[in-house]
């Protein structure tokens, strides 16, 4: 079912409301009440996954749909917000060249900022990889929810900004390292990477920060020890907090109410391979920045 005039998206949820009941007295399962947050069979949400959608023009329209379809209880919804057709906007596509390319119905990904950002990085006259190509499996970090006085450092997304890590206002976890079951323990040149919420934002981990904990939210990037002879962490972080990457990100993030990325698409991201004196001039120019900011007085 494809509602291509949604609105709030009224239509689709009596539409998955309905089918919903079919499948549930299918199962023998009762029906209670289908508007709420309670847990569906695999079939109700699959459904909803594979075969609705919703279309609107109006973003704030298309945001409130979204909202009510989480709520009810779908987990997941695919209500795509369609830009107005202007020249700036419209990317003309043929259907092997998008969605069986792709897989993606939504008309944002196909706007031609994106594909002009792409070919920038293609046509800049350096070489170019995935990021992917050069960096270990990507970790996203450890959920802990009880916060206390004293204890670990944990970062969150919110302490990821403006190339830097705020490890000095991280709030505090009564855990260790050794008690995390995942490989996040962070090492000097590590790079992190918000991927929730406020996606995009990235900085390189240093000795200050090496006994923290990062937060679900965040995805631990690091290179591979061969990269690391040819590429610079404190490169890869900039490009990673500079427009290029930011609209290749901005393509690819998905959800409801918070936007994120997953690690395919992160790693799939596309990145022009500078030569290294060139990366070490612009690492020791950030560096100088961040010296800067500190000691102001030093201008």
């Amino acid at each position: 079912m494809i509602d291509t005039v949604a609105g709030s998206s009224g239509f689709p949820v009596h539409t998955i409301f309905h089918v919903w009941r079919q499948i549930l007295n299918d199962e023998g399962l009762s029906t209670s009440h289908l508007f709420s947050l309670e847990d569906k069979p695999p079939r109700c949400k699959e459904y909803v996954e594979d075969k609705v959608f919703a279309i609107d023009f109006d973003e704030k329209v298309v945001r409130v749909a979204r909202t009510l379809n989480l709520i009810a209880g779908d987990g997941r919804t695919n209500v795509l917000h369609l830009r107005q057709s202007t020249e700036e906007t419209v990317a003309v596509k043929s259907f092997a060249a998008s969605f069986l390319s792709s897989g993606r119905l939504d008309a944002e990904y196909y706007q031609p900022k994106y594909d002009q950002a792409e070919e920038a990085i293609k046509d800049c006259g350096f070489p170019s990889q995935n990021l992917g190509s050069l960096i270990e499996p990507i970790q996203n970090g450890f959920d802990y929810r009880e916060y206390t006085e004293e204890g670990t450092p944990y970062i969150r997304v919110g302490d990821v900004k403006n190339g830097q890590i705020n490890f000095e206002n991280a709030v505090k976890i009564p855990i260790t390292m050794a008690d995390v079951d995942k490989p996040v323990g962070l090492q000097v040149g590590d790079i992190l990477f918000t991927r929730k919420g406020s996606f995009g934002n990235s900085a390189v981990v240093t000795e200050l920060e090496i006994n923290g904990i990062i937060s679900s939210e965040i995805m631990l990037v690091r290179l591979t020890s061969i990269s690391r002879q040819e590429i610079l962490p404190e490169y890869v972080s900039l490009f990673l907090n500079s427009k290029f990457c930011y609209l290749q990100v901005e393509r690819r993030v998905h959800g409801v109410a918070y936007y994120s990325i997953s690690q395919p698409d992160l790693a799939n991201l596309l990145i022009p391979l500078l030569p290294k004196p060139q990366q070490q001039k612009i690492a020791e120019k950030i560096k100088s920045s961040f010296s800067l900011k500190l000691n102001p007085n030093n201008c």
